[in-house]
């Protein structure tokens, strides 16, 4: 497959709510749309996006690194396994890569192998649930909740940790009248509690209907022991990007893996992690770092095309977006978005609200 063009966009979209990221308030969130059009035409879409706060590479030296890049790609011929997540790109092409930029490359490499199997319905009847997002309190958080009881979501995440343990604990036993049996409830406390708190609060709550709870502790030694002391399933998120896995105790007390993509250092490095679950019995649940449409629309592809389609996916973020670049924005239908739908429905661009770079 022969890389004939590469093209960049800038967007900049309006948010209905603040992004909070370490305390910061992102008002916009921006990113670039990166087409990559091969030898027979077809034009294969990555969305590269880094996230203040939270990604060490700027928009600016994104942008710098794939116009480098863009060299080294027009003529050569780039081999499918990359986009099949068997050999990453930094190594075809022999240049260190941000992970903003490794995602955008690896994404537009992938839409560009799965074109070629729209009309075969491989994704046929296969739909990925999607998990609610909310960041609410008390009342805004139980009218999110009787909202995706009614749209048919069986999971929902809940943050916790920025409260008192004590308000925290109700919070979650009210969610949980609320939801009945009807919805999971997967808990994310981004580090917020000591070992100390983590299980004072899990005490309060009980461990029904929790999925897990997502970095529950400060401190990584401490997972462990919080896993033993409360029986309650742990998922790394964090961890996973600032610890490499082999210093970390063991993986028998860990749940779920919780990837962002965007964030890990693209697809290719998320199939090595989703296998390294598998191996271990763990859940992969992919996850979005506030990108646009675009990148959503992959991720769900992604989870087919990885074998996650029986795993809600963290993706119901696009509600924090006033405006989209997509057109269409994605269908979630009864909890879930149907695979063969997004794969036949290429992506549309809301071209007033791209520019050139």
């Amino acid at each position: 497959m022969k890389i004939s063009d590469v093209r960049l966009q800038k967007y900049d979209l309006k948010l209905v709510r603040p992004i909070i990221i370490k305390g910061h308030a992102l008002e916009n969130r921006t990113g670039l749309i990166l087409s990559l059009i091969d030898s027979v035409g077809r034009t294969g879409y990555g969305e590269v996006a880094p996230l203040p706060f939270l990604h060490k590479e700027t928009m600016d030296e994104a942008a710098c690194c794939i116009l480098r890049v863009r060299q080294t790609l027009l003529g050569r011929d780039i081999q499918n396994e990359t986009a099949l997540f068997t050999d990453p790109i930094e190594k075809q092409i022999d240049m260190d890569l941000p992970p903003s930029v490794s995602f955008g490359l690896e994404m537009a490499l992938f839409d560009l192998s799965i074109q070629k199997t729209a009309g075969q319905g491989i994704f046929s009847g296969l739909k990925v649930p999607a998990c609610g997002l909310t960041s609410a309190d008390s009342e805004g958080l139980y009218t999110d909740l009787r909202e995706m009881l009614e749209r048919g979501f069986t999971t929902v995440k809940i943050k916790v940790g920025g409260n008192s343990i004590a308000e925290d604990a109700n919070r979650i036993k009210t969610s949980r009248e609320i939801v009945q049996n009807k919805i999971n409830l997967r808990l994310d406390a981004n580090r917020s509690w000591t070992l100390e708190e983590a299980v004072a609060f899990c005490g309060r709550i009980g461990s029904d209907r929790i999925e897990y709870i997502e970095e529950p502790v400060n401190r990584v030694c401490d997972q462990k022991a919080f896993v033993e002391k409360t029986g309650i399933p742990l998922a790394l998120d964090e961890t996973l990007l600032e610890k490499s896995l082999d210093s970390i105790s063991g993986l028998g007390h860990v749940g779920a893996f919780v990837i962002k993509p965007g964030l890990a250092g693209g697809l290719r490095h998320t199939a090595e992690l989703i296998d390294i679950a598998r191996r271990n019995n763990i859940m992969s649940v992919l996850s979005s770092s506030f990108q646009s449409g675009l990148a959503i629309r992959a991720l769900f592809l992604f989870a087919g095309a990885m074998g996650l389609s029986g795993v809600p996916a963290g993706l119901d973020t696009l509600k924090w977006f006033a405006e989209d670049g997509l057109a269409h924005r994605i269908p979630v239908v009864n909890g879930s978005v149907r695979l063969q739908h997004l794969l036949e429905q290429r992506p549309c661009f809301k071209q007033a609200l791209l520019s050139d770079v």
